[in-house]
């Protein structure tokens, strides 16, 4: 099994290097009665930079094997295919709770086909109505697994701007009621001061 080849057999392939590797190989074979692989031919095109020329593309106006049938007799179903009314494996109905892997809050089903919603808003929502688009619902003690509704409060997004820049997750739970009551006498503040 020689990797060295003469100037003829250079050439022979150079001349031919755009042929599929496997027709290349059998001509070569047979013109020099040698016994080389595809593998061999394919690894001196490749050394020697001879492409065939084709870039696994899709030349300009090809037509595919199955145009014009719309998949008829040639796409049929099969195990994976899906069906009307068929749900699959990891299909939640609705009321299904799960714990979201970004933040670690728990989210509710609340309708099909996806639509999951924080645990602790519709709680919320259910006892005093729609939070509207200004206010969120915190949690008092911090735990956002802690979904009872006496430890929901509904604060404005500026309170709670004011809460996390001043440490309100990491404070003490006795110190939290304190400190919930200064965020809304802060932002009262700013707003009375920008009148």
């Amino acid at each position: 099994m020689s990797f060295f080849y003469t100037e003829e057999q250079l050439a022979f392939v150079r001349k031919r290097k755009t042929m599929p590797r496997d027709k290349l190989t059998a001509a070569f074979n047979k013109n020099f009665s040698t016994t080389k692989t595809k593998d061999q031919i394919k690894g001196l095109c490749r050394r020697k930079g001879w492409t065939t020329g084709n870039d696994g593309r899709f030349k300009k106006g090809h037509l595919p094997h199955n145009a014009g049938t719309k998949g008829k007799g040639i796409c049929k179903p099969n195990s994976g295919s899906f069906q009307k009314g068929n749900k699959p494996v990891n299909w939640k109905s609705v009321g299904s709770e799960r714990i979201c892997s970004k933040d670690g809050y728990i989210l509710i089903k609340t309708a099909e086909p996806r639509t999951w919603r924080h645990k602790h808003t519709v709680i919320w929502e259910a006892a005093h109505g729609p939070v509207s688009k200004g206010d969120v619902v915190i949690f008092k003690d911090g735990d956002v697994l802690n979904c009872s509704l006496d430890n929901l409060i509904k604060i404005s997004r500026r309170e709670l701007l004011w809460l996390n820049r001043n440490g309100f997750k990491k404070t003490p739970p006795e110190f939290k009621p304190t400190l919930l009551m200064l965020a809304k006498i802060n932002v009262k503040a700013f707003r009375l001061g920008n009148k």
